[in-house]
């Protein structure tokens, strides 16, 4: 990992040494166990905030168990999609390919944010509210993030990537 970072980021050369990053088992556990109480905790003020606007009805929102496996499969559903999706346009926005592959990385890195963005927000909203009324919602979170991802992988892969190693930490952090 030191080796990769290193290639994709030269300015940090003087600050990274190779093999002298260690990991800590009880810090990895700490860091993941803390990482899921924390996702659990936005994606069940995504509910609460999704039923608020929804109008749904206390007796119909989902109770403490149900909601906190509503959030993991969430949790699940955001990562995995959320990781081909970033890959799939952090590998077109830095150069790889033609126009066509570009304009066909970018519309499958779309379709994968329209069906992580479609199942979050059928996750999140009450089961009374139909799927087609957040159509709408969906396609526009999806198109925003698409934008989003683009934009960032061609700052990373432009700009981030080409800073004097004065500023690599400050540029990094940003990119």
């Amino acid at each position: 990992i030191t080796n990769h970072v290193l290639n994709q980021f030269p300015s940090l050369k003087g600050v990274i040494k190779p093999g002298s990053i260690h990991g800590s088992t009880p810090a990895l556990v700490i860091g993941v166990v803390t990482s899921l109480l924390s996702g659990l905790g936005v994606t069940n003020a995504a509910q609460n905030a999704l039923d608020k606007l929804w109008a749904v009805p206390m007796k119909h929102r989902p109770n403490f168990l149900a909601s906190r496996l509503r959030g993991l499969a969430l949790l699940t559903l955001i990562g995995g999609l959320f990781i081909i999706s970033t890959g799939v346009s952090g590998v077109v926005s830095g150069g790889l390919g033609g126009p066509g592959a570009v304009v066909a990385g970018i519309s499958i890195s779309l379709l994968v944010n329209v069906i992580m963005f479609a199942g979050a927000f059928r996750l999140m909203t009450s089961s009374e509210i139909a799927t087609r009324s957040l159509r709408v919602g969906v396609i526009v979170a999806a198109v925003f993030w698409e934008i989003l991802q683009v934009f960032g992988g061609y700052y990373v892969g432009h700009v981030v990537k080409h800073v004097n190693s004065s500023y690599s930490i400050f540029a990094v952090t940003i990119g």
